[in-house]
């Protein structure tokens, strides 16, 4: 089995369940699952929510940047993405790199919830 999307494991580390692919278009690549604080009803046979594009979508990752308070900087033809309130002495405890200010964003949230760091301002 080949590896989740960066946007579908994004959704995974913000809470969303039963993720899985939907649709016959590969371009599309859409998920659908049960976003963050959804009860699923009994007997429903799919879930009712495209998964957000966190990798593309500045109007989903945006939110994201102000709820966590992160800091984006770019190094060349790379983006990074990290919270100031993780910094110590040498720089971010966690970082997430890119070619786009999304991607890193992308990244960052995932470092921070395999660390368990990822909780709201």
């Amino acid at each position: 089995m080949s590896e989740k999307p960066l946007h579908v494991r994004v959704a995974e580390a913000l809470g969303w369940t039963e993720l899985r692919k939907v649709g016959g278009i590969p371009i599309a690549n859409n998920w659908a699952g049960w976003p963050p604080g959804a009860i699923p009803l009994v007997g429903h046979p799919r879930p009712e929510a495209i998964a957000p594009r966190y990798d593309t979508d500045w109007q989903s990752t945006g939110s994201l940047i102000e709820k966590y308070e992160i800091c984006l900087e770019r190094s060349g033809i790379e983006w990074g993405a990290y919270r100031s309130r993780d910094m110590s002495a040498h720089g971010p405890w966690f970082y997430g790199k890119g070619s786009t200010p999304l991607l890193a964003v992308c990244r960052l949230i995932l470092a921070l919830k395999e660390a368990g760091k990822l909780e709201a301002a």
